[in-house]
C-alpha cells in the first residue's frame, strides 16, 4: 500500500501508525514536489514579479510537507527512508534538510535516469534517453550500490533528448527498472539476501 506524506500531520501520523502497528517492515519513500527548488524557480522566475504568488505557494507547500516529515521521523525514530529529488534541486541545500539528513544518517547517492531506461516521450524522439540527474538520500545501505550509475556521454546508440517541457513532466515518474531496483533494495534490507 502506498501512502503520501500529506500536509495534514494527523493524516500522516495515522498512515505511519497503522503501518507500524501492522508490521515492522516499513519504508518511507519520500518524493515531495521539487518545483519550488528547481533551477528556473530559484533563479530565473524568482526575479519575475508575475511568478511571486506561485513561488510563495511552492514554499508554503514545501514547508508544510517538510515539517510533517520531520515530526514523523522524530516521533517514530529512524525509519528506513528513501528521499528523492533531482540532483540540482535547491532543497538539498536547505539547512533544515541538511540537519535532518545528518541526524537520521541519510546519505546521498546520485544517478542518471538514462542509465535506468528513462526516455523521451516526444514524437519521433522516443528512442532518445533523458539524462535526468537524480539523487536519493537514504539510510538503507542496500539502495546505494543499485543507484550510482552515471552517464559517461553519448554514443551512436545512446543519444539524449532535453529533459524539458513534456519530457520534464514525464520524468517525474520512475522507470520500471528504477521501481524494480527499489523493491530489490528494500527486500535485501529486510531479508538480507543478495537475490
Amino acid at each position: 500500500t502506498a501512502y503520501e506524506i500529506m500536509p495534514s500531520l494527523v493524516g500522516s501520523e495515522m498512515c505511519i501508525r497503522d503501518r507500524c502497528r501492522d508490521t515492522a517492515r516499513v519504508v518511507l519513500l519520500v518524493a515531495f514536489p521539487c518545483t519550488g527548488g528547481c533551477f528556473f524557480n530559484v533563479s530565473i522566475n524568482s526575479h519575475n514579479p508575475k511568478c511571486a504568488k506561485r513561488l510563495a505557494e511552492h514554499k508554503v507547500l514545501f514547508s508544510k510537507l517538510w515539517r510533517n516529515f520531520e515530526r514523523l521521523l522524530h516521533k517514530y525514530g529512524p525509519i528506513p527512508t528513501i528521499l528523492e529529488w533531482p540532483t540540482g534541486c535547491a532543497y538539498w541545500k536547505n539547512l533544515r534538510v541538511q540537519r535532518l539528513l545528518n541526524r537520521f544518517k541519510l546519505s546521498r547517492t546520485d544517478f542518471h535516469g538514462c542509465q535506468y531506461g528513462l526516455k523521451s516521450i516526444k514524437e519521433d524522439r522516443e528512442h532518445m534517453f533523458l539524462k535526468k540527474p537524480w539523487t536519493f538520500a537514504t539510510n538503507i545501505e542496500e539502495v546505494k550500490p543499485l543507484f550510482k550509475r552515471l552517464c559517461h556521454g553519448t554514443t551512436r546508440d545512446h543519444v539524449h533528448d532535453a529533459t524539458s517541457g513534456e519530457n520534464a513532466i514525464a520524468s517525474q515518474f520512475y522507470t520500471p527498472e528504477i521501481v524494480q531496483l527499489i523493491h530489490i533494495a528494500i527486500y535485501r534490507h529486510f531479508y538480507g539476501t543478495q537475490k
